[in-house]
């Protein structure tokens, strides 16, 4: 039920119109109106009579009606479709509003460059999961297990991440679909020829303490599922000539890779990484040409370990 409160005043002058009546209609039928004079359903006569300052007020079910205004100082007037809604008693006990059916919300983001609706077709109660950025809608049943989170996979996409092992954190990984894994530091991983030098023109393969020729002699077996990265190499002295390193697995050159020559003792590759799982094999790849003197070589990588 709702309130409606008014005035009556004299058109010509603005004065007020004391004793007018006020009948209240349904509108559009033009019948007589029930209307009351609170809000807990106390039936009042119709029309009512404005009191000496012209007001009148009168309470009545949410629709809509039309006042017709008559008295011996003023025109008989007609105000018509008046709507009267009182939304606090449209509310059921769940507070939801069982008249509206049928209907769309419209929801967009802050640039505006998608819209998605939550349509209700009935008047059962029910719950609505808003959309993500491209409009899909996430909800509870989208997760697996606890700790689960939703991961960007590229442009518009996305995937559900795992928890990972306890004790392990967030690591980036361009590896991995969602550009990160749970790991933890697994520390330093050295090669180094050991005192033994590698003269000009030769190929070698460096492992933790050897040197060789042949590469099964030095290879480096991989304990766990992990990541190798940040290579940096040292000459034993300043060198001439070139001397080029490559991160190698099972046989095969990574993208792991620096060089230094002329006067440089150092080089480094701080930008690739290598995934690697338990029982590979790694080992450190050295080339030298161009007069290269004969040096002692040290590489040491960062390896960390990540879930599988």
């Amino acid at each position: 039920m709702q309130k409606y409160i008014n005035s009556v005043s004299i058109l010509t002058s603005g004065a007020a119109a004391p004793g007018a009546s006020i009948q209240v209609l349904n509108y559009p039928a033009l019948t007589v109106a029930i209307i009351y004079s609170d809000n807990v359903g106390t039936v009042t006569n119709n029309p009512l009579t404005a009191d000496n300052f012209g007001n009148f007020g009168f309470y009545a079910a949410n629709g809509r009606y039309q006042l017709t205004i008559s008295g011996s100082t003023i025109v008989t007037q007609y105000v018509a479709d008046i709507l009267l809604q009182d939304l606090q008693d449209s509310k059921d006990v769940l507070n939801g509003v069982p008249g509206l059916t049928g209907y769309n919300i419209d929801i967009k983001n802050q640039v505006g460059s998608f819209t998605s609706y939550l349509t209700n077709t009935n008047t059962a109660s029910r719950s609505y999961a808003l959309p993500d950025a491209s409009g899909t809608l996430i909800s509870s049943s989208s997760f697996n297990a606890k700790g689960d989170i939703i991961a960007g996979t590229g442009s518009g996409t996305s995937s559900i991440k795992s928890v990972g092992t306890d004790g392990y954190s967030l690591i980036a990984d361009s590896s991995q679909a969602t550009g990160f894994n749970y790991g933890s530091r697994g520390g330093i991983l050295s090669f180094s020829t050991a005192g033994a030098t590698v003269a000009d023109g030769l190929t070698r393969y460096i492992g933790l303490a050897f040197v060789s020729a042949t590469e099964d002699l030095v290879y480096y077996r991989v304990p766990f599922v992990g990541v190798i990265k940040n290579m940096v190499t040292q000459c034993s002295a300043t060198a001439t000539g070139t001397r080029a390193y490559t991160l190698r697995k099972n046989s095969v050159d990574s993208t792991i890779t620096s060089s230094c020559s002329g006067g440089t003792a150092q080089s480094s590759d701080l930008t690739h990484t290598l995934s690697i799982l338990k029982g590979d094999l790694v080992s450190v790849k050295l080339v030298t040409s161009g007069g290269s003197d004969a040096v002692r070589h040290d590489i040491t990588l960062e390896m960390i370990k990540t879930e599988a």
